[in-house]
């Protein structure tokens, strides 16, 4: 008696144990990564960790170089608000990349520390934030001819 109560377990064990999964795809978004759509603007600056590094490399001098670039981002977010554009933060740390038909094109990390990229329908451009609002009106109307 006791056998067949124990074989009864078993197959019930087994008979919900081997049940045959699907295969399914699961997709885990990159954290690092910020794939661009649409329209965008994207304002680069330094992650904490280079920011660390930038005021070990060049001393006092950080601070005017750093207060420099919050007066043109400062500049180029106020042209942004103005024309009620949305724009998005982020630090050197992430990838900005694109799909183009099939192929998936990563835009290179550039070598200065503040700066913004336009994108807009496949095509992006570097722009120093210097020059953003001229840049912004020029990438704007290249892009849509």
């Amino acid at each position: 008696m006791k056998s067949i109560f124990f074989i009864v377990i078993l197959m019930f064990f087994f008979s919900f144990s081997c049940k045959k999964n699907e295969n399914t795809v699961i997709h885990i978004p990159n954290k690092d990564t910020l794939w661009l759509k649409e329209k965008t603007v994207v304002f680069i600056s330094p992650s904490l960790k280079k920011i660390e590094k930038l005021k070990k490399e060049q001393g006092e001098d950080f601070y005017t170089i750093a207060d420099d670039a919050n007066y043109y981002y400062a500049n180029a977010t106020e042209h942004m608000d103005s024309l009620h554009e949305k724009y998005t933060n982020q630090n050197e740390t992430v990838i900005l990349a694109y799909k183009d038909g099939t192929k998936t094109k990563v835009i290179p990390k550039q070598k200065s520390d503040w700066y913004s990229i336009l994108y807009k329908d496949r095509n992006f451009k570097v722009v120093d934030l210097i020059n953003f609002t001229e840049e912004y009106s020029l990438f704007l109307n290249h892009s849509t001819k």
